[in-house]
């Protein structure tokens, strides 16, 4: 799998070991600084780096355990055990996160990807909260989130977010957002199911395990369709060289659905129907509301 120059590959090794080999070529100064300032995140070479950790590495990896999926949501830890926000990508999963972080006995799990076993428990991913320019309107966040940048980075933030505030993020280390960090997680207690429709408020609704899973399968063949791709790829050179492929979508698919049924029936499960048009501060005082209730 290639993310620009960067190549992953996958495979077992004789003693049934899963090998990932990375591949990261060396590249100029200039193109360095032409890439952060056309990015929308003018990443440090750490932060670059423990992006590719987790985009090529890490949550990749997880679609070869038999005992666990990821899946596309955002997580925190309560009293009760686990509450997932799951949806597409700015549904407004990570808004919610971070309306809870001053909410007492919320702890922060995952901001983007969590990883469930088939008994329920639930995983955070080692990735930072991503938080865009739109998370930072009438709130201290900018100021949080600048501080100890460089000169340059926070004009480019400040540039980027007066000419769309969706184009533009950072990402934060969670210690410094919550008071709460849970990398191990708990059980899952709820699942919220954020869906963007044409209601004049936010509106709750049962959801029966099977939507909850084909949906949560359809947003991660979505999310993450390069990877899927390398694996079709691979299964079609499989054919052509006359051996088995290392892993294939049908086989992915069919591991996740038997996960999530087994993870979701332990749960209530509950969409959260958000007005097309709502006001970014309004949305976080309602979520607010709705986990809080």
């Amino acid at each position: 799998m290639h993310m620009g120059s960067i190549s992953a590959s996958w495979k077992y090794t004789d003693a049934g070991v899963l090998a990932v080999d990375v591949v990261i070529p060396e590249t100029s100064d200039l193109k360095r600084a032409a890439r952060k300032f056309y990015s929308m995140e003018y990443s440090t070479e750490v932060e670059r780096f423990e992006q590719l950790l987790h985009e090529l590495v890490l949550v990749p990896s997880v679609y070869f355990f038999g005992d666990a999926a990821p899946i596309h949501s955002a997580a925190v830890a309560t009293a009760d055990g686990t509450m997932l926000l799951a949806g597409t990508g700015g549904v407004g999963k990570s808004s919610a996160v971070l309306a809870f972080r001053k909410q007492k006995d919320i702890g922060f799990i995952a901001d983007d990807i969590s990883i469930v076993s088939a008994n329920g428990q639930v995983f955070g991913n080692m990735a930072w909260p991503k938080i865009y320019g739109y998370n930072c309107v009438g709130n201290e966040m900018a100021r949080e989130l600048l501080r100890g940048r460089s000169l340059a980075d926070q004009l480019h933030f400040h540039v980027k977010n007066r000419l769309n505030p969706s184009r533009v993020r950072r990402k934060l280390a969670p210690d410094r957002l919550y008071d709460s960090v849970v990398p191990d997680g708990k059980p899952l207690n709820t699942l919220f199911y954020l869906f963007r429709e044409d209601v004049p408020n936010m509106a709750l609704t049962q959801l029966p395990v099977e939507s909850a899973v084909e949906m949560s399968i359809a947003v991660m063949e979505s999310e993450y369709g390069v990877f899927h791709r390398h694996l079709n790829w691979e299964e079609y050179n499989s054919f052509g060289g006359n051996r088995t492929p290392i892993l294939t979508m049908a086989q992915v698919r069919d591991k996740w659905r038997a996960i999530y049924r087994s993870a979701f029936s332990k749960a209530e499960i509950i969409k959260v129907g958000i007005p097309l048009d709502i006001d970014h501060a309004r949305y976080q005082s309602e979520i607010v509301k709705i986990v809080t209730r």
